[in-house]
């Protein structure tokens, strides 16, 4: 299937069925939308993919997207066009375990199709704008020196110096000479993965790297900012959503 010309930017939207924390959480609906609706919605609405890929295990992940699709009927592994530029991918079990890796399916896909950017937008992280779409392919474009490109947000109320592994004796993750009482905005910057972009070069996936060794970063703010894992967040996320689509 792999064709000789490289698509210049290729979107992947992972949605297994199975989840630990919120049960069916692919499924699960903010403002009358599934969350991999929003997902491909938000892909469709940038306008410059030139494929989008909807990987999952489960049937009814595949129908949110296109009802005319026969999914018991498909093998593993195998892909079916159902849109103009959409292609559904359908996942064997062994990439469709709690503990499967996104990295692997990312390096399969990347056998399959020629790409130069790979987007792996998760379901999961709802709050993306057109903006972001915008600004981060043209960091895409227009910065060479990177491996991959990752959105991130500021990790001021949760800060590494201030968690311990939980052992006999609490040990912190971070050992450091500083005075533990200090207040946060006294504590150096630190950001964490928000969980709404990953950008890979095709090239990189095709030798099994995945992030690299020069990972570019998009700091985005934390207002509208919530990657889904508990029942909470997604409370928290239908409160802000209603906003967010208000604002962007």
């Amino acid at each position: 299937m792999k064709s000789e010309n490289r698509l210049k930017h290729v979107a992947l939207i992972p949605a297994r069925g199975g989840s630990t924390g919120v049960k069916n959480k692919n499924l699960r609906k903010i403002s009358g939308k599934s969350l991999v609706r929003i997902a491909w919605e938000q892909i469709i609405e940038a306008g410059f993919f030139d494929l989008i890929i909807l990987s999952t295990d489960k049937k009814e992940i595949a129908h949110e997207i296109s009802t005319g699709i026969d999914f018991d009927y498909l093998n593993d592994n195998s892909y079916s066009k159902f849109e103009k530029n959409g292609i559904l991918h359908k996942r064997d079990s062994a990439q469709s375990g709690t503990y499967s890796l996104i990295s692997n399916l990312a390096f399969n896909i990347s056998r399959d199709f020629s790409m130069e950017n790979l987007w792996i937008i998760q379901p999961t992280s709802p709050f993306r704008s057109n903006q972001d779409f915008e600004s981060l392919k043209k960091l895409a474009e227009d910065e060479l020196d990177w491996t991959s490109l990752i959105s991130v947000k500021l990790a001021d109320t949760i800060h590494p110096f201030k968690m311990f592994y939980e052992r006999e004796h609490l040990a912190p993750v971070v050992l450091n000479n500083l005075d533990d009482s200090q207040p946060r905005q006294l504590l150096p910057k630190v950001v964490i993965k928000d969980g709404g972009f990953y950008i890979l070069k095709g090239k990189n996936l095709e030798n099994e790297i995945f992030l690299g060794d020069k990972i570019r970063s998009y700091l985005r703010g934390t207002d509208f900012n919530v990657n889904i894992d508990t029942p909470e967040d997604l409370k928290i996320a239908r409160y802000l959503y209603r906003g967010f689509r208000n604002k962007f």
